[in-house]
């Protein structure tokens, strides 16, 4: 008699890295949340960000320009270096909505300049040739005005520097250039960014428009329509950049909060985690049983 044929499906065991590997896609697949808090900074919260040469940590702040030695014609970037904040939501069928609150402290050492700014971008790194004075470590010399910066910005502007400057006190919208798209004075608020006090600051994006809350006694709030997916990229880093000229200043950031909204927050948002955590957890269970069970 002829021996029966064996068929049938053959099993194939997953290694674990592997299963590892598929289990962090998945938690990743469709989330666009990013989120952290800094009351203050130390020596423990260095690990988590950028440096820029001459930037550090001193004095409970993110110093963003050098705040000992020789201070002048300088510029800093400091960026938050664990996670991306990601362009579009987790279906990409919308921007990524976001807030973000810190106090700045912009202390006057010789004179006032130039100022500082809160950044979104492609590039983290400082951009090649001279940024210091008025390109606010944003652009350069070399770069102001190209496409290819891939950076938006919210600039504390504290010197007024050529023509296009609108004043020595006033803040302003940048995109790949410090030459502002739309920019507010602050004077006339009893605003002032370099009296060396606290400013709390809120920048929020709801996918359409930029809106920015500035408190010091007095308060002020503006709007700047704009579609982030026109000048960035995917994989963007939040962070701070500023400069001096030949007039310093301190360029502190004393407290930081980052929040995406929406999809990330939302009850709809949440649950969808929570089923991404128990499929990646039954990934790993289900190939680690099936080593026991072949051991």
């Amino acid at each position: 008699m002829a021996s029966p044929s064996r068929t049938g499906i053959s099993r194939q065991r997953i290694s674990l890295p592997a299963a590892a590997t598929l289990a962090v896609l998945i938690l990743c697949s469709t989330c666009s949340c990013l989120q952290f808090s800094y009351p203050t900074f130390d020596d423990a919260s260095e690990a988590d960000f950028s440096f820029s040469p001459g930037t550090g940590i001193a004095n409970g702040a993110l110093q963003i320009t050098p705040n000992t030695g020789d201070m002048s014609h300088r510029s800093g970037r400091v960026c938050y270096a664990r996670e991306k904040l990601k362009l579009w939501n987790g279906e990409r069928t919308a921007l990524t909505s976001f807030r973000t609150e810190f106090v700045l402290n912009i202390l006057p050492r010789n004179g006032t300049g130039e100022g500082m700014a809160f950044i979104l971008t492609n590039n983290p790194e400082l951009p090649p040739g001279n940024s210091s004075g008025q390109w606010l470590g944003v652009t350069s010399d070399q770069t102001d005005g190209s496409p290819a910066n891939r950076v938006v910005a919210v600039e504390f502007d504290t010197r007024k520097s050529g023509n296009d400057d609108l004043d020595h006190n006033h803040v302003g919208l940048d995109v790949n250039s410090v030459r502002s798209v739309s920019a507010y004075p602050l004077s006339n608020l009893s605003i002032v960014l370099s009296s060396g006090s606290d400013v709390w600051v809120s920048i929020q994006y709801d996918g359409a428009a930029l809106s920015i809350v500035a408190v010091q006694t007095y308060s002020f709030m503006y709007s700047w329509a704009g579609d982030l997916s026109q000048y960035l990229t995917e994989d963007i880093t939040v962070g701070f950049a500023a400069s001096t000229g030949e007039f310093t200043e301190l360029n502190q950031i004393k407290s930081w909060n980052f929040t995406t909204l929406g999809d990330a927050g939302s009850k709809r948002g949440r649950k969808a985690r929570k089923l991404r955590l128990l499929l990646a957890y039954l990934i790993l269970l289900a190939i680690a049983g099936s080593f026991l069970e072949d051991g």
